[in-house]
């Protein structure tokens, strides 16, 4: 009797290991047992279960994936990789709110790689995270979308100026106003650079602040309740500034340029 298929996938890492390893094409026996760090012995079994389930198929010790096994492998990949995202940083993932994604970046959230959680001190709470701070002075491009300010953001922005820094700033209509309230003369001044592009998002955003350069996507995530939290998340990666740069353009599209 034929085991279920998930059973096959996921009750052996030896059977998982293979099949991702196959991916990429044939491969003969004696590079399968290099690789998988395995001896033939105990492999020839599971190959077996593969082949039975029409997963895998070999001839003269050299196995590749059937049509059915690269459409089941295609989907392994993604699924393990957000597992391998929310397992990380689960307690965090699992206690803020993500309602603000579309289904497209939603579905997408496992490309995000090497996601840290950093937990400010109290004197790092009003100040920016200093490896985004670093990067996005040498990146030539910083793409923000803000609900708040901090509070030294006449020398943030100066400094964005001073190193020819091109910033994309959406941010929300409640912040808006309080801008050309408290600070109409900062940011009209600032607002003369050709560098800096201010946007208003017209809709309740979901989230604190996001921010992305060339090397590092930095969130501050609501929890829940929507109650602020102070955490930040930190990732970094090609397929993590896509997923950014995707983001920063959904909330873009629906956002208005505006003069200060």
């Amino acid at each position: 009797m034929k085991k279920a298929l998930l059973d096959v996938l996921f009750k052996s890492d030896k059977r998982k290991d293979l099949l991702l390893l196959l991916q990429d094409g044939k491969k003969n026996m004696e590079t399968i047992l290099n690789k998988l760090n395995s001896n033939r012995k105990s492999l020839i079994p599971q190959i077996r279960i593969l082949e039975e389930h029409h997963l895998v198929t070999g001839s003269k010790d050299v196995y590749q994936l059937t049509r059915i096994g690269k459409l089941v492998v295609n989907e392994i990949n993604p699924l393990l990789d957000t597992v391998q995202l929310f397992d990380n940083e689960l307690d965090y993932w699992g206690t803020h709110n993500l309602d603000f994604l579309p289904a497209s970046l939603l579905k997408r959230l496992s490309e995000l790689r090497k996601c840290n959680v950093i937990n400010p001190t109290l004197t790092e709470m009003y100040s920016i995270n200093k490896e985004f701070h670093e990067a996005y002075k040498k990146s030539g491009s910083l793409f923000v979308i803000t609900t708040f300010l901090f509070p030294n953001f006449v020398n943030l922005f100066s400094e964005l100026i001073g190193n020819n820094v091109t910033t994309y700033i959406i941010v929300s209509d409640d912040l808006l106003h309080k801008i050309r309230k408290d600070h109409y003369d900062s940011f009209k001044l600032i607002a003369k650079s050709s560098l800096i592009n201010f946007y208003v998002y017209p809709e309740e955003m979901g989230f604190m602040s996001f921010g992305f350069n060339n090397q590092y996507l930095l969130m501050r995530l609501l929890r829940n309740n929507k109650e602020v939290d102070d955490k930040q998340l930190l990732c970094s990666g090609s397929d993590t500034i896509r997923w950014a740069s995707d983001f920063f353009e959904y909330y873009l599209k629906d956002s208005i340029h505006i003069e200060i």
